[in-house]
């Protein structure tokens, strides 16, 4: 299977991101999902929903049960027109144990390990910048850790993963984009 993915994170360079590369499937990942159509919104947290003005459609989204509960509760609209797949769902016996929690705890490499679920091998990643403080838009919001912390731990946690799904024949790349930094 030929299948190209392309996962849009809400990072600085995503604002150069154009929907018409859409690739076979896009997933959004959080308030990512306000820069193009996608096929999936993997938003980890409720109150990532609630950082947008207005949710775009969408017609899957990944989540855990926690979260969709407050979900259904807070956003009854956005929760009735969407498809909702449980974290718990994903296909992660390849994962190494020890670092599963790490690997599913975070939004980003969710929506990695979906792409090659879903059958992707190839998962070009929009707006991973691993560093900056606003999003894409400008946008910030108190409850987003974003330091220099931050973005060594995840920049090595995607290295790892990249190297997991290379051994199963799936390509991971990020798409560098230069932007200035905020």
């Amino acid at each position: 299977m030929n299948l190209t993915a392309n996962i849009l994170c809400p990072g600085p360079s995503l604002a150069a991101y154009a929907p018409a590369s859409r690739a076979d499937l896009v997933i959004a990942v959080n308030r990512a999902i306000l820069a193009g159509p996608a096929d999936w919104l993997v938003a980890l947290d409720a109150h990532t929903i609630g950082m947008m003005d207005e949710i775009p459609a969408v017609a899957n989204l990944l989540t855990g049960m926690a979260p969709w509960g407050e979900i259904e509760t807070c956003f009854p609209a956005f929760a009735a027109r969407v498809e909702h797949m449980p974290k718990r769902l994903l296909e992660t016996d390849w994962l190494p144990q020890e670092k599963k929690n790490k690997f599913l705890g975070k939004s980003f490499f969710v929506a990695i390990v979906l792409a090659a679920q879903l059958g992707a091998d190839l998962i070009e990643c929009w707006g991973a910048d691993f560093g900056g403080v606003k999003d894409f838009d400008g946008y910030t919001h108190r409850k987003q850790k974003r330091d220099p912390g931050r973005w060594t731990h995840e920049r090595a946690l995607y290295e790892e993963l990249v190297t997991l799904l290379d051994a199963r024949g799936c390509c991971v790349t990020r798409m560098a984009l230069t932007v200035e930094a905020n």
